[in-house]
């Protein structure tokens, strides 16, 4: 009894081989293939990495900030509206490339209208990097009031 046991072990081994050896090579060689892959793309990756450092940063976010003092949510979102569309185009630029002053004379003293009333901005903080931040004061403007109906 037990020698057929283990006649039919070895026959059952035997025959799983024949017909599972064939699916094993396969997989064996796709397992190969795929860490051959992922040593590629890993070095390939090192190398990306490397270069994006080597490269100059750009501006890709700008940030509008207020003074402590003032505080009208309203006020201060149409004039952080129109800020961001006067600063639109900083974005993608180099942060080494950007133009100091001009930036300083495009936002500082400027005058910007809400609704029925101007309002004086004066940039009080300008931080130029990838996330670029501009802290501003703002005041109603007397001379340019005007009535409301």
């Amino acid at each position: 009894m037990l020698a057929a046991l283990l006649t039919g072990m070895v026959l059952g081994a035997a025959a799983m081989n024949l017909f599972c050896g064939h699916r094993l090579d396969e997989l064996y060689l796709a397992r190969e293939e795929l860490r051959v892959k992922l040593y590629e793309t890993t070095e390939r990756l090192k190398k990306l990495e490397a270069q994006d450092r080597r490269q100059a940063p750009v501006i890709s976010d700008i940030e509008i900030a207020f003074a402590a003092a003032e505080h009208e949510p309203l006020v201060e979102l149409e004039i952080k509206a129109a800020v961001l569309e006067l600063t639109r185009d900083l974005i993608g630029t180099e942060v080494g490339k950007v133009q100091h002053q001009l930036v300083l004379h495009l936002l500082d003293q400027r005058l910007l209208k809400v609704g029925n009333k101007h309002y004086r901005l004066r940039l009080q903080t300008m931080v130029i990097a990838p996330h670029t931040l501009f802290v501003l004061h703002y005041a109603l403007e007397p001379a340019r009031l005007e009535d409301e109906p």
